[in-house]
């Protein structure tokens, strides 16, 4: 029956329609690899059964069990493992092993033929398996890979982040003002995905700053200052002191309510009319706030994600900090200058002619600094420079500095100690080494005659010939024991007079422009400055 069933004709159709099912099971492969599935786990099975059916054939009318065809089962086997499932893998090494039966079967063979089969169908199925476990491995592996990038990238960004608020925290540690620092804000909040306009509020205990800046249109910052502003309102503002993401401005009921609570900040309500989603991010330190940070998109609703409000939020929080550090330092440095002044203020009480004498020429050093372009913290400690250079009075007998008549020579070479015992004290505190040497020189005189050292001309600092032309001239415009006050006029002559001798002439003509210029000198005498 079979030897009738294999004539030439049927197997010569039998091949073809082998043929036609192997395209087939080869188009349905490869358009599964290229992710079109077609009934996914059903779609092989046909395909299947007709390609082992035409390779069965092929192996029978080829030599049967000698056949050099038997190969072509192993490359199914691969085919199903690498591209199915388990199932699929051993209803193949089943078809295969009927198959192969089939193809091998002989009367005089029977075990022979059982053990090919046998042979086949766990070759098969091993095979099949291995294919399949390959497969399985591969995408395990690609998942893993796959996973491995996902957490690169996170891992890129967080360092990005990192490295962008320690630039931030650096950069705002050399900020001197409130102006920079929101410079320094506005320049990072351009690299934050999606931010149209940002605003930036600082609020105090009796007013409130606030910098608006319209980044889409490339406007320049606006700066307001909110004087009937409270941390009050600005905590109606912020409510709960978290960071928040507002997707649809429009829609958003808790938005309303914070728009209208934003009466209490001038400026904001007509800044922000017009956004679609944004991020209000406080800056929050130990509950209380130190600022608050808006990002606004004016287009797109869901403007920002996760990532965005995280880069906000922790820039607030490094804001909050620095913010925090600056309020301490604030404060630090006002009982600092209460103390300086109580300081010199004691100096002055134990000398009773001089009383207000070291807070004048503290004025007036500090007037002097600025027209020699001294920055914020220079001037500080001329001020105090100012403030202290008698301080080595204390050294001296009080009745000593209240006589009344002319002073002796013994005296008067006591009194000129003075700037070494007041040198000599402020050179053992930290903050007041440079000062010290102001305060020692502030007796020098430009042409060497001075004391307690002689120096001359510019081996004198520009602070110690500052210190000494505004001491001076205070001492000339005020009552001493042995005469009266001179006139404000009479006090400029005498400066002229010992420009160049006594007293640096850049120095006394700067002075002289800042008296001119605030009318000073007419405020005692009705003389006329020509």
């Amino acid at each position: 029956m079979v030897t009738a069933f294999l004539k030439p004709d049927n197997v010569l159709l039998l091949t073809f329609i082998g043929w036609i099912g192997l395209f087939v099971y080869v188009l349905i492969v490869s358009l599964k690899m290229f992710g079109i599935k077609l009934l996914y786990r059903i779609e092989p099975f046909p395909a299947m059964i007709i390609d082992l059916a035409l390779i069965s054939v092929l192996v029978k009318v080829t030599g049967d069990t000698h056949s050099v065809l038997h190969p072509l089962y192993v490359v199914e086997f691969l085919f199903m493992g690498y591209f199915y499932g388990f199932k699929e893998v051993f209803t193949a090494g089943l078809l295969a092993a009927a198959g192969f039966y089939y193809a091998s079967y002989s009367e005089h063979h029977i075990a022979d033929t059982l053990i090919h089969v046998s042979i086949t169908f766990s070759t098969a199925l091993f095979i099949g398996f291995m294919s399949r476990k390959s497969t399985l491995l591969k995408k395990h592996f690609q998942k893993n890979a796959d996973d491995l990038k996902i957490q690169q990238s996170k891992l890129s960004k967080t360092q990005n982040i990192i490295e962008s608020l320690n630039e931030i925290g650096l950069a705002m540690s050399k900020a001197e003002n409130l102006d920079q620092i929101a410079e320094l804000l506005e320049t990072y909040s351009r690299f934050i995905n999606y931010t149209d306009k940002a605003a930036f509020i600082f609020p105090f205990e009796d007013h409130g700053v606030i910098y608006l800046k319209d980044i889409a249109k490339e406007l320049k910052m606006t700066r307001l200052k909110i004087n009937n502003f409270s941390k009050l309102s600005y905590q109606l503002v912020i409510e709960d002191n978290k960071t928040r993401t507002i997707t649809d401005a429009e829609n958003d009921e808790q938005y309303r309510r914070w728009f209208e609570n934003s009466r209490s900040i001038p400026g904001l309500r007509d800044f922000l009319h017009d956004v679609k989603s944004l991020v209000i991010s406080p800056n929050v330190y130990a509950n209380e706030p130190y600022g608050l940070i808006i990002m606004a998109n004016c287009n797109h609703t869901h403007a920002f994600g996760k990532d965005q409000m995280q880069v906000i939020t922790l820039l607030s929080y490094s804001l909050a900090n620095y913010l925090k550090t600056i309020d301490f330092s604030t404060k630090l440095n006002e009982r600092y200058q209460e103390i300086v002044k109580l300081t010199s203020r004691v100096v002055d009480l134990k000398d009773h002619y001089t009383n207000t004498h070291s807070q004048q020429v503290a004025k007036y050093v500090r007037q002097i600094g600025s027209a020699y372009g001294f920055d914020e913290k220079k001037l500080e400690k001329l001020t105090i420079a100012g403030l202290l250079h008698d301080i080595g009075k204390v050294g001296l007998p009080t009745n000593l500095l209240n006589k009344p008549g002319k002073l002796t020579n013994e005296e008067f070479e006591l009194v000129k100690k003075h700037p070494e015992y007041g040198s000599k004290l402020l050179r053992d505190m930290n903050d007041f080494k440079e000062i010290a040497d102001w305060v020692e020189q502030h007796h020098e005189r430009f042409n060497g005659k001075g004391y307690p050292y002689g120096l001359a001309g510019r081996d004198i600092s520009l602070e110690g010939r500052i210190i000494a032309v505004a001491d001076a001239f205070e001492a000339m415009t005020s009552d001493r024991p042995y005469r009266k006050a001179f006139s404000y006029f009479e006090a400029l002559q005498k400066l002229r007079k010992n420009s160049g001798t006594q007293f640096d002439p850049d120095v006394v003509e700067k002075f002289i422009k800042i008296l001119v210029n605030a009318d000073t000198l007419m405020e005692n005498t009705n003389d006329t400055v020509l």
